[in-house]
């Protein structure tokens, strides 16, 4: 299902207010405890996602292999195998596509490099291959890793909201993010309001009382640049 992600990025002093604002805010609860993100981007040699998402291309793709674990990162949770996503933007909407991988294990995914993860990707979805894969999985190369901690939040109807925060990269590209992943920590954090067009009047008045203003952000290009492999910041 397509749907709205507006976004904002907070400095630690925005944050502090945000939070007081969805504490005070009688229609938001928290969905689940805070939780692990984990993912490592794939894009093609000509960088072709990147290129698309800073060029603003109405139609664009972003795939990723995510997993989750406990706030600290020690512990992957065993229930939640890693996924292959495929991020799928038409405009201001976007939707995911998702399959569990039985054959990557997110536990020992630090200790690889690029060409590892690269390699058993294409061999997983070879096995079982992926119904209009919008390019081939044989192109597909594996050169960031992101990791944050998260939030979540359901508000009225279907508005959901994601604070996502202690953002940190890792150069998997240049199969260093081992040793890169502690030095390159992105300051901001990122509120996300997540909501069909069915409720985008009630999310706008929802939004409407914040002192944001909603900005583009990619996790994935602002990672990119950190490291020298796109110009974004």
């Amino acid at each position: 299902m397509m749907r709205y992600e507006i976004k904002y990025a907070l400095d630690p002093m925005g944050l502090i207010e945000f939070s007081q604002w969805i504490a005070s805010a009688a229609y938001f609860r928290r969905a689940y405890s805070r939780r692990g993100v984990h993912s490592v981007y794939f894009d093609t040699a000509e960088m072709g996602s990147a290129r698309d998402n800073l060029s603003g291309i109405g139609v664009r793709n972003k795939f990723r292999v995510r997993w989750y674990s406990d706030v600290n990162g020690k512990e992957v949770f065993a229930s939640a195998k890693p996924k292959f996503e495929i991020k799928s933007k038409q405009g201001r909407l976007g939707t995911k596509y998702d399959r569990v991988l039985e054959t990557i294990d997110g536990s020992r995914i630090h200790t690889e490099d690029g060409n590892q993860l690269t390699n058993e990707l294409r061999k997983e979805l070879a096995a079982n291959p992926w119904r209009d894969l919008p390019v081939s999985i044989d192109v597909l190369n594996a050169n960031l890793l992101v990791e944050y901690e998260r939030d979540y939040y359901v508000g009225p109807g279907d508005v959901r909201v994601t604070i996502d925060h202690n953002v940190t990269y890792g150069d998997v590209m240049s199969n260093t993010h081992s040793r890169l992943i502690g030095q390159n920590a992105y300051s901001k954090a990122i509120v996300e309001f997540k909501f069909s067009p069915n409720y985008k009047d009630q999310a706008a008045e929802l939004m409407s009382t914040l002192p944001f203003y909603p900005v583009r952000n990619s996790k994935y290009l602002t990672g990119l640049s950190l490291f020298g492999h796109a110009v974004y910041l």
